[in-house]
């Protein structure tokens, strides 16, 4: 790649777009979800509700302050504030992955059979995503 006089010779320029274009552009067809380099362009709001179900076979919602004094920090930060839309995607799919633990949380501190979870998602605009609804049976 050097010249006759021992100057070292430029790529051509359209290489040099189409590298610069790769990198620029790359990151942006990676996915958006939890973690992705996207994953800030389309927030999420979440938000939790619980109900149980006592042996008269009454449902009855319970607020998510119940759950507070049996939280660690980290977890009163994502599932006390959910009670209200919340936004935060991250939170939102750490939170679907745990219903089985916090259903089985709220077991353990309420005279329930059967405890329900609604978790649901939407955009910031308020357009709905999902809504995960959850059945734990208590022991």
């Amino acid at each position: 790649m050097n010249e006759p006089d021992g100057v070292p010779s430029r790529p051509p320029l359209a290489i040099l777009l189409a590298l610069c274009g790769a990198l620029a552009l790359g990151p942006l067809m990676l996915p958006d979800g939890v973690g992705g380099f996207r994953m800030f362009t389309s927030p999420v709001e979440y938000r939790l509700d619980l109900a149980v179900e006592g042996e008269r076979g009454f449902p009855r919602r319970i607020p998510l302050r119940t759950l507070e004094p049996h939280l660690g920090r980290d977890a009163r930060r994502v599932i006390g504030a959910a009670g209200d839309w919340n936004l935060g995607e991250t939170n939102a799919a750490l939170l679907r992955s745990a219903l089985d633990d916090v259903g089985t949380l709220l077991c353990d501190v309420t005279d329930a059979r059967t405890v329900r979870l609604v978790l649901s998602r939407r955009r910031v605009g308020g357009t709905p995503l999902d809504r995960t609804d959850h059945a734990v049976t208590c022991r």
